[in-house]
């Protein structure tokens, strides 16, 4: 992502090494098959992270969709599905008691 003649938001999620990651709540796959149609089903399966795989914010792996409330499966882009978010039980768990939701 370029910001042409702008300064970059504070807001620009980035990682150390400076790659863009899109953090959505949404449980669909359409920034991955975006990716697919720009570059390869490969390089989008590459760059989504959901659920409890989700690398910790500012590290290298920090990068691409990262999916906090988990995502559904794609068969044809070979993502499996994770647990998702749907309860305040699960909302409580993944926030606050593991913790593995937390940015």
């Amino acid at each position: 992502m370029q910001w042409i003649g702008l300064p970059r938001p504070k807001s620009d999620p980035r990682n150390s090494a400076g790659r863009p990651a899109v953090v959505t709540t949404n449980f669909d796959t359409f920034f991955e098959r975006s990716l697919m149609q720009s570059y390869s089903p490969e390089f989008a399966t590459a760059e989504s992270a959901a659920g409890q795989d989700i690398p910790a914010p500012g590290s290298s792996r920090f990068h691409g969709i990262v999916h906090l409330h988990g995502r559904l499966s794609d068969p044809q882009l070979g993502l499996s599905q994770t647990e998702l978010v749907l309860t305040s039980a699960q909302y409580g768990e993944a926030y606050l008691r593991a913790g593995w939701a937390r940015l």
